[in-house]
């Protein structure tokens, strides 16, 4: 279980933002006695390490933040924030060195283009950024991708800006969110289109697998559920989630009571908390049998997140399946390309990753020649050549005959 909690205020400009429509109509007063009481309960030994989240969660205050910090840490070895960064001074930088904080920064550039979105200047985050780093602390990037920065034209900008947080601030942590838009204003002028969004996730893709260094998601969770058949570790937006009983977050809402990530359900009504008492799949269970019946990705997708459905009616699929499904087969043909005898997206990803060649059917074999005890079998070139060995091989007879090989 995953456990935020959560503010609505906000000092940002997001006209996108899916709170939105909650802050507009239940913004309630802040309870912090009974915040810190949930927190408190929840703070189970499988739960992962809570996070301070927004809105903008420094408007708390850093002696309330310093507070929920202090309960955090009686049961975990860390703490952690996402935050749009606008407000950090060095009294928070000295307050996340001592309290262990992982710091997300929400930030989509680093030119006001880029950055659009948000309707900040990035350069204030930026330099929070470097000091943050400078001191050691650990900080991470959620980066929305719209039309301000991840459009045709300006693409090629924010993957230099991918590239910069990595070189020049030493983060290769970053998740690229598609930015999900509620109303027509904001699907015209910020959401992306499947086209270009599919054309955005690839090109990051390409990138992203150019370099170990880079760990940005959904690229690295696209491999990985690929790659072991699992989406166990997998960003939300690809493991069935039930709207109504979120499992990758449990946000603990001002008056102390537990609700549900906010981009679906009924926060689109601006009701944030009405939280099941247990998940269901039922979702999850329509889907594959009737709009995503007989997709090659099912597995490793579920119909996608419920907070960017088709119509923003959480029991459809997502709005940007043609793009997912593009990223997922440009990374299958990535990883495939590499491995020829390794065929991804099966029931079992994983079970020709020990052969690693075309040449398949001559690779080194374990062979038991003892019982118990497997030994390695010897391998030939496995072409059809006809002539003589090559002179690489292991034949004794050969190396007897040409004693010269390898001397000059």
């Amino acid at each position: 279980m995953s456990i935020n909690v959560k503010t609505l205020a906000c000092n940002a400009h997001c006209a996108s933002c899916y709170e939105n429509e909650i802050r507009q109509h239940h913004l309630e007063r802040f309870d912090f006695d009974a915040v810190k009481k949930t927190l408190s309960k929840m703070l189970q030994p499988d739960a992962s390490t809570p996070c301070l989240h927004g809105g903008e969660p420094l408007l708390m205050g850093i002696n309330r933040c310093l507070e929920l910090f202090e309960i955090i840490l009686q049961s975990k070895p860390t703490t952690g924030i996402q935050t749009n960064g606008l407000l950090i001074d060095d009294s928070w930088i000295d307050a996340f060195l001592k309290y262990k904080t992982c710091v997300g920064i929400s930030l989509d550039g680093d030119t006001i283009q880029l950055n659009q979105g948000r309707g900040d200047d990035p350069a204030v985050v930026l330099a929070a950024i470097d000091k943050m780093r400078q001191a050691g602390i650990s900080v991470s990037v959620i980066s929305v991708l719209r039309r301000h920065n991840a459009d045709t034209a300006n693409l090629p900008e924010f993957i230099r800006f991918l590239k910069r947080l990595a070189n020049e601030f030493g983060i290769f942590h970053v998740r690229t969110n598609p930015g999900i838009a509620f109303t027509p204003e904001t699907v015209d002028s910020e959401q992306l289109t499947n086209e270009e969004l599919e054309d955005a996730l690839c090109a990051i893709a390409e990138v992203c697998l150019s370099d170990k260094r880079y760990m940005w998601q959904p690229v690295r969770d696209v491999v990985e559920m690929m790659m072991l058949g699992s989406d166990a570790h997998a960003t939300c937006t690809f493991r069935g989630c039930d709207v109504w009983a979120t499992s990758a977050e449990t946000p603990i809402l001002a008056d102390g009571s537990l609700g549900n990530c906010m981009k679906g359900g009924a926060a689109r009504d601006g009701v944030p908390a009405l939280r099941a008492s247990s998940a269901s799949n039922a979702r999850s269970e329509a889907l594959r049998q009737i709009d995503c019946a007989g997709c090659e990705f099912w597995d490793i997708c579920h119909g996608g997140c419920p907070g960017e459905a088709v119509d923003d009616d959480w029991r459809n699929k997502s709005r940007f399946c043609s793009a997912y499904k593009g990223l997922f087969g440009f990374v299958q043909r990535k990883i495939e390309g590499l491995m020829p005898s390794v065929y991804v997206g099966t029931g079992e990803p994983m079970i020709n990753l020990f052969k690693t060649t075309w040449r398949q059917k001559d690779m080194k074999q374990p062979v038991e020649k003892v019982p118990g005890k497997q030994v390695e079998g010897t391998c030939n070139h496995g072409d059809s050549h006809g002539d003589r060995p090559h002179g690489d091989s292991n034949d004794p007879a050969w190396r007897t005959a040409h004693p010269e090989w390898g001397k000059k």
